[in-house]
């Protein structure tokens, strides 16, 4: 059983309903989930909206991937250099 540490999902810019919605679509579309969640320890370090999907629609096959940190200070510091350029990308601007 996967779980969630709420330290850990703080640290992943929330989608939009929209964007949940269009990862939903996706999911099940493809009738699983393409990427592993990755997992240390049996908690959910990177794919906690794909996570959110499954357990809206547990029958959908996932796999998951045990990623090795020595604890839990190189997880939080692993998943914030994951998710930095989602933090400092600049909205683009239509071209005009």
């Amino acid at each position: 059983m996967l779980k969630i540490d709420p330290e850990f999902a703080d640290q992943i810019p929330p989608l939009t309903e929209e964007e949940f919605r269009q990862l939903e679509a996706n999911i099940l579309s493809d009738g699983e989930v393409i990427n592993p969640i990755l997992v240390w320890n049996g908690v959910i370090v990177d794919g906690h909206n794909r996570f959110r999907v499954l357990e809206k629609h547990p029958k959908v096959p996932y796999r998951t991937f045990e990623k090795q940190f020595s604890d839990r200070s190189e997880v939080v510091a692993w998943s914030m250099d994951l998710q930095e350029p989602a933090w400092t990308a600049e909205p683009k601007e239509p071209l005009i």
